[in-house]
């Protein structure tokens, strides 16, 4: 048999305040998260060094000059035509800049290690593309080819990322258990006190 009318009543109104009550822990859950963030994320603002947000600037920088073409080839066939090309080495010069941003950013072991490794690698090909573009930037052949500017100015970013890496890497910019604690505040104390010590409180008095 179907539950009566008053069951149903009861029942609609207990599935009823469920939901208000999820829809407003949960309102009040994003309020929070979002407060926490927002606080976290201008703390990081004013604690950034002037090593650090240079160190981010030439990160970003070198990231965009190992996009750009850095070979200017001519190709002839009804006529003489020219065509400019990325590093076939593209990924290496990617490296210091995506790890450079990802290691000053979180806490990882041997971050500093790492990135001098990374750095010394990078230098090395890079130096060896200048002296042989064929075949580290390009397969075409001497004489159909020559380097662009922006192989000369990576070479800067390169210089300045190593320079502002000791320092820039020394503290990293997000504090994971700062940023939990702002994401999920401590209860107050009044909240940490458990029923069974309210009422023991209660009863000494």
């Amino acid at each position: 048999m179907f539950p009566d009318r008053q069951r149903l009543k009861e029942i609609f109104k207990s599935v009823l305040q469920f939901e208000l009550e999820f829809v407003r822990v949960t309102r009040i859950g994003v309020e929070r998260m979002t407060r926490g963030m927002a606080a976290e994320f201008a703390t990081i603002a004013r604690e950034l060094k002037f090593t650090q947000l240079g160190f981010y600037a030439i990160c970003v920088a070198a990231f965009f000059i190992a996009m750009f073409p850095w070979i200017d080839y001519r190709i002839t066939f009804a006529s003489e035509e020219y065509a400019d090309v990325g590093s076939k080495t593209k990924l290496v010069f990617l490296l210091p800049s995506l790890f450079g941003l990802l290691l000053a950013t979180f806490n990882i072991p041997f971050r500093q290690t790492v990135y001098r490794v990374i750095l010394v690698l990078t230098a090395l090909i890079y130096v060896a593309g200048l002296i042989w573009p064929n075949p580290i930037h390009t397969s075409m052949h001497s004489g159909d080819f020559h380097v662009r500017f922006w192989t000369y100015l990576y070479g800067l970013t390169l210089a300045g990322l190593a320079v502002l890496a000791g320092q820039a890497l020394s503290e990293t910019t997000i504090h994971p258990e700062r940023f939990q604690g702002r994401l999920l505040p401590e209860l107050h104390p009044e909240e940490e006190t458990s029923p069974r010590k309210r009422s023991a409180k209660s009863a000494r008095a």
